[in-house]
């Protein structure tokens, strides 16, 4: 700040005063530049993510929440909102197949490990949050949804029969088989 400010001392007392003005606005936008790199770089995360292994559905070193998209519900007989999905299942970045409870599910939105989203038809993308319903049942639903998880229950059923689950440390998750 020091020297440009020796510098713009030195350019207004120069004759030509518009030199002067267009070094002080180069001046200036060069300083809001350098300020807008600096803002950046310091926002950005110490240690960017890695590719995450079969099944790590977080990454510690970031604390970052994975965006997972549901492909598939597995659905129940019953009909209260937080009855009527049993588990929801979609592809790793790898392409592996994933299944977590809805219990996990929630567990996982609320703890900020996982944000799920479901896509429809013309690239209509839905995030997908936990409501509590008027016994304080906790379930997921989309943010379009009102009471009962509609966009949910219109995904597809999971083809995958046999659900196999697996204890991975800090999260509970099921692998298809």
């Amino acid at each position: 700040p020091d020297k440009h400010n020796r510098l713009i001392a030195n350019v207004v007392q120069t004759p030509s005063s518009g030199l002067a003005v267009i070094v002080l606005l180069l001046l200036s936008l060069l300083d809001n530049f350098l300020s807008l790199i600096l803002d950046f770089a310091r926002y950005q995360p110490q240690n960017p993510p890695t590719s995450p292994g079969l099944f790590t559905l977080y990454d510690k070193k970031t604390q970052m929440a994975r965006y997972l998209r549901i492909r598939s519900i597995v659905k129940t007989e019953r009909t209260g909102a937080h009855e009527r999905i049993k588990a929801i299942c979609g592809l790793t970045p790898e392409g592996s197949h994933w299944t977590l409870t809805h219990e996990d599910a929630v567990s996982q939105v609320e703890n900020r490990t996982c944000a799920f989203y479901i896509e429809r038809p013309r690239d209509q993308r839905y995030d997908v949050i936990v409501a509590i319903d008027v016994r304080a049942h906790k379930y997921l639903k989309t943010e379009a949804d009102r009471d009962q998880p509609e966009e949910l229950l219109f995904l597809p059923t999971c083809h995958h029969a046999v659900h196999t689950s697996y204890a991975v440390p800090g999260r509970h998750f099921t692998a298809a088989v």
